[in-house]
């Protein structure tokens, strides 16, 4: 981890560069490739402001990544302690959930002036929609289910394959919460052709 973090420095800054002045030097020859095609055909500034549209396109989607990683990292760093950021952000998820009013079954609003009216409100809503009604008849499980044949055991205990780890790893969010090597799942979408033999081998192995 150490030396991987290290690395991924050294491309950040010899490599892959800073964001945003990429994104002012590709502005700045779109404009210039826009001046020098003000009514006159060239289709070598075509092709190029093409290929650089394509360019600007990949930098926006990098900046909004990169912005969300900030605020994540603002959230991981002042999120769990009491302080002025999580205050704020708890009183606007709080403003943003909270229930104003209901309507009752008689038309008749209630708001949360009326704090134990409401809260009736919603309890017996709540009791009426999960009562049942008639005879209740306990449902029995005992021998409600097929025994299974040997061709199903024998699906259930088979090795699982390359593609399906694959496809498990791609179906979760690229990034949500990073597992206990500090690593989000993009970083494995992302890598798949590097890393992806070497994960598969390591889930085989816990099988």
């Amino acid at each position: 981890m150490n030396n991987l973090k290290s690395d991924l420095c050294h491309w950040n800054i010899n490599v892959f560069g800073n964001i945003f002045k990429r994104k002012r030097r590709l502005i700045n020859r779109l404009n210039g490739i826009e001046r020098n095609l003000n009514g006159v055909a060239n289709s070598f500034l075509e092709d190029l402001k093409t290929k650089l549209w394509r360019e600007y396109e990949d930098i926006i989607f990098q900046e909004e990544i990169l912005w969300y990683k900030k605020s994540r990292c603002k959230w991981l760093k002042f999120g769990d302690r009491n302080s002025k950021y999580f205050h704020g952000i708890t009183m606007v998820r709080r403003k943003k959930n909270r229930i104003e009013a209901l309507q009752n079954d008689r038309g008749e609003w209630i708001n949360h002036s009326e704090g134990d009216h409401l809260e009736n409100l919603v309890t017996d809503f709540f009791v009426n929609l999960y009562t049942a009604e008639g005879n209740h008849i306990p449902f029995c499980l005992s021998g409600a289910f097929p025994p299974l044949s040997p061709s199903a055991y024998a699906c259930l205990a088979k090795m699982v394959t390359s593609e399906e780890i694959r496809s498990a790893v791609f179906s979760m969010g690229g990034c949500k919460a990073p597992g206990p090597d500090g690593m989000q799942a993009i970083f494995y979408q992302s890598n798949w052709g590097i890393v992806g033999d070497a994960l598969s081998d390591f889930v085989k192995g816990i099988f």
